[in-house]
């Protein structure tokens, strides 16, 4: 914690006019040249800039095979909302360039004044985006539904055999709310969802509903009870 104190005689000695505090994370690493590796990658870091993403200000200290980074402290929670969801895809993953973050672990982001605030810096490096949209999927496949910007392997699939007001409603629903790719086919079911098919709108519509909701329980880091993950886990199926 940095205190810069008051000094002036007429004021009280233990008023202080600001206070900040920092994070120390020291690495020791079996190589100098891992250890240049992630030097330049923070010093490249320092030059980057993002609209909704925040880098804390740091400074790095090299002493034989230890790196010392110093950085603020952000007070915040973690990702709770879809928002927050989408601009880390669309600022870390989509963003043009081969360098950006290499880990999308949620315990590596912390929401402050509702801008998401980057805190593990060393994870910054080059790494091409079909390997950012890789590692995406890897940590929050089952989120895809509710990313506007996701065009993956886990982006949902709606094939409607329904009636035409039926499907320019649902049309619409799927592409605003689930991110779908939707397509118009003759088949004997109403919908079907990837693998599953649906007789009726009160069938798709249950299903989509349990599936908005679910994800939702996924992004909540707090998550519902088991009993109660488990029953929505088996509605699903």
């Amino acid at each position: 914690m940095n205190i810069r104190y008051n000094k002036d005689p007429h004021n009280r000695y233990d008023c202080w006019e600001y206070g900040s505090f920092t994070i120390k994370k020291e690495m020791v690493f079996s190589s100098v040249a891992k250890l240049e590796k992630v030097v330049g990658n923070l010093n490249k870091l320092k030059w980057e800039r993002f609209h909704n993403v925040v880098v804390p200000d740091f400074t790095v200290e090299v002493s034989d095979h230890i790196l010392r980074v110093e950085m603020e402290y952000v007070k915040g929670d973690y990702m709770q909302s879809i928002h927050h969801y989408n601009v880390v895809y669309d600022e870390l993953v989509l963003r043009d360039g081969d360098w950006s973050w290499t880990d999308y672990a949620p315990r590596n982001f912390i929401v402050k004044d509702d801008r998401i605030h980057v805190i593990d810096l060393d994870s910054y490096g080059y790494i091409k985006f079909e390997d950012r949209q890789r590692k995406w999927d890897e940590s929050y496949g089952i989120f895809a539904p509710l990313i506007r910007s996701y065009r993956g392997k886990n982006q949902l699939d709606a094939k409607l055999s329904c009636s035409d007001l039926d499907y320019l409603r649902l049309r619409k629903l799927l592409v605003s709310v689930f991110n779908a790719k939707v397509e118009r086919v003759e088949e004997k079911y109403y919908a079907k969802i990837d693998n599953s098919t649906y007789d009726n709108l009160e069938q798709l519509m249950s299903y989509l509903r349990l599936l908005y909701s679910y994800i939702q329980n996924e992004m909540d880091l707090n998550p519902p009870r088991h009993q109660q993950r488990k029953n929505i886990l088996k509605e699903l199926r």
